[in-house]
């Protein structure tokens, strides 16, 4: 059984209702085959712009600028360094510019952990899309049961709303939602008891 954890985290009562496990395989299959019956238009929307929102030429062309940027200001490092006990020039203008190497040498090192971290995630799309669509394509027909295979597969994360609805996030991005026909059942705030007391409609059923 499935409920919100608000009340253990934040100690609040959550109105989101709870939600039995076999109600959530139903409308996992029931999303899962309405993004079936599509998966030639979605096979084909990929096709055209995949490679589009998943390139990273422009960022691994700036990461190969960067790299260049900082083997020429390490050598100018080298050379400040090498040099400085030769020139008669002030100590100050040297440490100067030191500093202004440095300073710059970092930003372009902070620059090019961020270009990484946008350049992993592009590729982690793709092959979540990729790997989204040769699971659809592995379906000639609709699935007839929960397969928690396909489940693990194909979703993302799940969210349950308090329309008693709950939403799919497939692992492509596409998104569907489903009512919850059974299954579900509103909390009740418990009523405290006292001796000789009958049990509240909050008592009675299963826990939340």
């Amino acid at each position: 059984r499935w409920h919100c954890s608000n009340k253990l985290i934040k100690r609040e009562h959550c109105k989101t209702a709870t939600l039995k496990e076999q109600s959530l395989e139903y409308c996992f299959v029931a999303a899962f085959n309405s993004v079936l019956a599509r998966k030639e238009e979605i096979a084909a929307n990929y096709a055209e712009c995949l490679d589009a929102i998943t390139d990273d030429s422009a960022l691994k062309a700036r990461m190969d600028a960067i790299q260049q940027e900082t083997a020429d200001i390490t050598t100018l490092i080298n050379n400040l360094l090498m040099n400085s006990s030769k020139q008669r020039g002030s100590l100050d203008d040297t440490n100067a510019r030191y500093e202004q190497y440095m300073s710059r040498h970092e930003t372009l090192q902070q620059e090019k952990l961020e270009l990484a971290k946008k350049i992993s995630l592009l590729t982690a799309k793709r092959l979540l899309i990729n790997a989204f669509l040769a699971e659809l394509a592995k379906h000639d027909g609709p699935l007839t049961a929960f397969d928690p295979l396909v489940f693990q597969a194909t979703v993302n994360y799940v969210t349950v709303n308090e329309d008693c609805t709950v939403t799919f996030l497939f692992r492509d991005g596409t998104e569907a939602t489903q009512i919850i026909e059974k299954g579900v059942r509103q909390y009740v705030r418990r009523q405290p008891k006292h001796n000789g007391d009958t049990p509240t409609d909050g008592d009675s059923g299963e826990s939340t």
